[in-house]
């Protein structure tokens, strides 16, 4: 291992030893493999967790995969008025819609 080379260092595989104070062992420079990593571009900018436009950036929306033709006409009809369901981002969204509003009544008597 030690006559392997990472740019034009050698790498050194030696283990201090016990004499050695501990000064020496935690004063340790980086080796030179350790300055060629690459660079993180993305260190320090979070992941986004929500993104209000979501439904409208579908990266594969289901009309591209799954037809309806071959469905009698009250299933197209049922499954049509399934994707025209709007669905709240909050409860003061939901309580402006009135079929929202007994839904979550009816949710309620039956806990």
């Amino acid at each position: 291992m030690s006559g392997q080379q990472f740019g034009s260092e050698d790498v050194s595989t030696e283990i201090p030893n016990q004499s050695s104070s501990a000064e020496g062992v935690l004063n340790l420079e980086p080796n030179a493999f350790m300055k060629w990593l690459p660079h993180r571009h993305n260190k320090g900018i979070p992941k986004p967790t929500y993104e209000p436009g979501l439904s409208t950036k579908v990266k594969y929306p289901m009309s591209n995969y799954v037809s309806n033709h071959r469905l009698s006409e009250s299933n197209k009809s049922f499954v049509n008025q399934l994707s025209t369901v709007a669905i709240p981002n909050s409860v003061q969204e939901a309580l402006t819609d009135p079929r929202w509003k007994t839904t979550m009544n009816e949710e309620m008597k039956s806990l």
